[in-house]
């Protein structure tokens, strides 16, 4: 600013020192506010020397560095630039008026201080307009490193890399700048202002011809700006909105796209109108083409689009919107991976003996999976736990080889920390019960006991671990898993607990050789100060040895790691040859850029975990590794192609590791990821079609199968609503399932790991819901580094009735035909009394030859608090009838019951068989079941829970004989249907239930 040429002296040396005082304390203050950042800053250094990524943490701190020093660089220097300039064009002489007295007295209290003032304000818009460009760190190095992606978008013949990688930062770029001429233009007309460049109440000139020209200069840089924005808005109508699919549509190509390049030019000559403004010096231009630019824009801009979009695009949309449809097809199946799906026709029949004579049905058959993962869970966590402070989180669907036998379904799950403590003291929480040990693997087709109840026949089970020598951990301690917060310290003068049968025979644990050192007094301040817990800083616990474990949940620790990528809901646990045990995730990577393509498909009812619905491009590119033990972090490149991991590969070199280098052990039990399966599947259902016709009538619309065992006053139901001519569904879809089966039409005759989903046709009304209109198939095995292996291969397999079929039932109406057949209802309506609850677990579809069957577990939970549920039947539906099986029956018995069948659906008649132990006879079974059901009620209420369980064991003993004592005879189109008696003997104590 300009001031005047005498200034009085001493007031520099008055309030010289007071101002450096205030400086000091403010700057104490502001080092005290910031000492737990600074904490968390250099414990972050040392959490990522830990994982071996220090140039990970000095990458990511200087992602977040560099953009905020340019930018805040870039807005230090305008601001400060303009400020001179203000003070340079102040006037020497204005004539007085009512505003000059209080601006006098202003200049010349500020005068000794005015390069500092400058300078000072300068810094603050610096700071508080630049800093904020740290938050686009992923952008900028993605910038920084882009890469080609090779294909070419089919409007603007870009090429995608470009969207991807480059638009949004310049996007962000020209709204930044358009910000900052907004902020200088009103910082520096206060300048103005002050200076005497500006009056608002002198009586002839207002504004000085100086100030009107430095004014239109910053004008006219925004208006350039807005240029660029215009000219880069263009290519943002890649991603646009506007029609009835994601991308260009009619209306943003033949209106939208000329009025952006209209505005374009309009935009130019508004800006060059501002400089001619420099040596007129009024504002007659300055508002015309403020004007003239704003009314076009309105017009342009706003209602032409629109008047096209309502007149010319509505009436004719099928015909006008063909193009952008095909084009939003093309890149939605390349974005989401769907342009490979493998497409079989299955002409479906029913179901018969021939069907299950072959290899392949007995092997799909023998592996029949009859626990549901969060069933088992509930037992699992009563009978394996042993102390308060152990809990099983998760439940993994995975395929081993015991012993010499081919790979078939285990359901495995680590004993994790994250139950309760008796006693919560902070060197119990952090010294003592630091971590899990071992875990759990259960058959998923084998079961053990008698009696009418069936239990997990454990291959890995107890403390110390015990079962199959192939599956004992080693090391077998769980340092990290799920949902564990704060942190542990480890090799403490406190010994660890290791659960043993019982709390005194607790062993001190071996631990693992990692973690922070807290070998120092600044690095005990430092996690004192992070975790806000001086007893880190005071306690005489802690050695020189010591090492502070923390950031222990697996996702959470990946995500830290590597925050660019997006992980998976549904870590799980490998138990590899080594005895090593490691976490799998798999992580993604996801952009919202990709031209064209639509985005995510979530219909507000299915979860897609760690993906979302914010996505329209995502590949999983990366296996993650987490080790359970020692939390070591490796990240296997599985997709060496896709090219948002080849920028970030650029980034962080040192960070990834080729695929080529996985232990083949853990390669064996990679699994395709349930979040981008719900994504891909999700998104399928709409474009499995490739005509753009038949895409926008909808008439081969699908949607995901819904969930069995819905229920809505007392009946299944799903529903659907319509938006924007699309069919949203409405209830809850049926979760993906990790199941084992034969492939129709794999040569190879092998049974597959695979991930599944049924497909119904899609109705507004939910009409639909019991027809099958396919399933989709995606594989685990086969894995090859180089990409050339099954891994990853999906495969969708349409049905086609044949024969007398008019349709293939859904699991959805194979579960309500089970519920509805009068045999089975009325068994369950006894079992699910009295205090007891029955549970229906999955509904498995199962490819038999050229048929579909259906498989359902039932579970029954006596009452008590420490009751589980246990397996006590075996539902099966096919070819239009519905069978409840006795729980200890082989899979054999559901394939002889279900083949029994002739073609034209009737079952051949058998003898009746009945239950000797009462006497032969229907009415005095149904009167041992009453006697029994009424002495397992009285023993509950009196509280004797042994006795009510052996009386539980009686009950569904006679309520499995139902089936044995009615004569078998049906005709044809009966729901109900009897399976034949069991081969296996009451004395079994392991039992095959899928195959015998």
């Amino acid at each position: 600013m300009r001031m005047p040429p005498t200034a009085p002296e001493p007031a520099r040396r008055r309030f010289g020192p007071r101002i450096a005082l205030v400086v000091i304390a403010v700057l104490l203050i502001i080092l005290l506010l910031s000492a737990r950042g600074l904490a968390v800053l250099f414990t972050d250094k040392l959490w990522f020397d830990d994982l071996g990524f220090g140039s990970t943490w000095t990458t990511l701190l200087w992602a977040k560095i560099e953009p905020a020093l340019l930018f805040s660089g870039v807005m230090f220097a305008v601001m400060l630039v303009n400020l001179i300039v203000a003070d340079k064009l102040g006037p020497k002489f204005r004539s007085t008026g009512p505003e000059d007295e209080i601006i006098d007295r202003y200049r010349t209290f500020i005068a000794p201080y005015e390069g500092r003032l400058r300078v000072g304000i300068s810094v603050l818009f610096g700071v508080l307009v630049g800093v904020g460009a740290s938050a686009q760190w992923k952008v900028w190095l993605l910038f920084e490193n882009r890469v080609s992606f090779g294909q070419k978008d089919p409007q603007f013949h870009k090429d995608i890399g470009f969207y991807v990688f480059q638009l949004p930062f310049l996007h962000f770029l020209f709204q930044w700048l358009f910000v900052v001429f907004i902020v200088v233009l009103l910082v520096t007309g206060v300048f103005h202002y002050l200076n005497g460049g500006i009056r608002f109440q002198a009586p002839f000139q207002r504004v000085t011809p100086q100030v009107k020209a430095h004014l239109s200069v910053i004008l006219a840089l925004m208006a350039f700006t807005k240029t660029a924005q215009y000219w880069f808005g263009r290519y943002g109508l890649a991603t646009s909105h506007r029609g009835v699919v994601e991308g260009p549509s009619y209306t943003d190509v033949h209106a939208q796209l000329p009025a952006l390049q209209f505005l374009v030019l309009i935009s130019i000559v508004g800006g060059v109108l501002f400089l001619v403004n420099i040596w007129r010096r009024g504002w007659t231009l300055p508002i015309i083409a403020t004007g003239l630019w704003a009314f076009i824009s309105i017009v342009l801009g706003t209602a032409y689009p629109a008047y096209v979009q309502h007149y010319v695009v509505k009436p004719n949309e099928g015909s006008k919107e063909r193009t952008y449809i095909e084009r939003n097809i093309a890149a939605t199946r390349q974005a989401f991976g769907l342009n490979n799906v493998k497409v079989h026709n299955l002409d479906t029949d029913n179901l018969s003996a021939n069907d299950l004579t072959n290899t392949d049905s007995r092997a799909t058959l023998d592996n029949v999976r009859l626990w549901d993962p969060s069933v088992l869970a509930d037992q699992v966590n009563l009978r394996q736990s042993f102390f308060s402070y152990y809990a099983f989180k998760t439940m993994a669907v995975d395929r081993y080889a015991i012993g010499s036998a081919p790979p078939t379904l285990e359901l495995v799950s680590p004993r994790e920390l994250g139950g309760t403590l008796n006693n919560n003291t902070w060197q119990n929480e952090h010294l003592v019960f630091t971590h899990g040990v071992g875990g759990v693997v259960v058959s998923g087709s084998h079961v053990t006991g008698n009696n009418g109840t069936f239990d997990p026949n454990y291959n890995l089970s107890d403390l110390p671990p015990s079962g199959d020598q192939s599956l004992k951990p080693n090391p077998s301690g769980v340092y990290f898993g799920t949902g564990l917060g704060g942190y542990a310290v480890v090799d403490t003068k406190t010994a660890e607990v290791e659960g043993g049968k019982n709390r005194s025979q607790s062993v001190a644990a071996s631990h693992p050789e990692t973690g922070v050192p807290v070998s120092s007094f600044l690095r005990k301040a430092a996690f004192a100060a992070r975790f806000g817990d001086v007893n880190l800083l005071f306690s005489d616990r802690l050695t020189s040895d010591s090492r502070i474990q923390f950031v222990r949940d697996v996702r959470s620790r990946l995500q830290k790691a590597a925050p660019f990528l997006t992980f998976d809901s549904q870590p799980y646990l490998v138990i590899l040859p080594d005895h090593s045990m490691d976490w799998v995730v798999d992580g993604y990577t996801t952009t919202d850029q990709y031209p064209y393509s639509q985005h995510a498909r979530n219909n507000g009812n299915d979860p897609s975990g760690g993906l979302g619905t914010n996505v329209n491009y995502v590949r999983n590119s990366v296996k993650a590794v987490v080790n359970a033990y020692d939390g070591s972090v490796k990240l296997y490149v599985i997709d060496k192609q896709d090219p948002i991991l080849r920028a970030w590969r650029k980034a962080f070199p040192h960070m990834f590791t080729d695929a080529s280098k996985m232990p083949q052990g853990l390669a064996e039990h990679l699994r395709y990821p349930t979040d981008l399966f719900t994504v891909q599947t999700e998104t399928y259902s709409l474009y499995h079609t490739t005509d753009p016709g038949q895409w926008y009538s909808g008439s081969d619309q699908w949607a995901v199968s819904p969930q069995p065992n819905t229920r809505v006053s007392g009946s299944f139901a799903a529903t659907a609503t319509q938006a924007n001519g699309r069919v949203q569904s409405a209830g809850p879809r049926a979760r993906p399932q990790y199941l084992m089966f034969h492939l129709p039409g794999d040569p190879t005759g092998s049974q597959s790991f695979v991930l599944t989903r049924a497909f119904v046709p899609a109705s507004p009304s939910g009409g639909t819901d019991n027809q099958l209109s396919s399933f989709i198939a995606a594989r685990s095995d086969g894995f090859d580094p180089n990409g050339g292996g099954s891994y990853g291969q999906l495969v969708v397999y349409q049905v086609s009735p044949t024969g007398s079929n008019e349709q293939v039932a859904s699991p959805f109406l194979a579960a309500n035909q089970i519920q509805a057949d009068q045999t089975i209802s009325s068994k369950l309506s006894l079992l699910d009394q009295h205090g007891s609850s029955v549970q229906l677990g999955t509904v498995q579809l199962l490819p038999l030859g050229n048929s579909i069957a259906y498989v359902q577990p039932v579970y029954v939970q006596a009452a008590g608090d420490s009751t589980f549920p246990r397996l006590t039947f075996l539902a099966a539906f096919s070819n239009d009838h519905a069978f409840l099986l006795s729980g200890a029956s082989a899979a054999i018995a559901v394939g002889d019951t279900i083949g029994a069948k002739t073609s034209t659906g009737t079952q051949p008649t058998t003898t009746p068989t009945t239950t000797p132990s009462v006497g032969g006879s229907a009415s005095a079974l149904e009167l041992a079941i009453k006697a029994a059901a009424d002495q397992y009620q009285t023993d509950t209420k009196n509280g004797n829970y042994a006795k009510a369980g052996q009386d539980l064991q009686s009950l569904l003993a006679l309520v499995a004989e139902l089936p044995k004592t009615a004569t078998s005879t049906t005709t044809p189109g009966s729901s109900t249907t009897t399976a034949p008696k069991s081969t296996t003997t009451a004395s079994a104590t392991t039992t095959t239930v899928a195959g015998g």
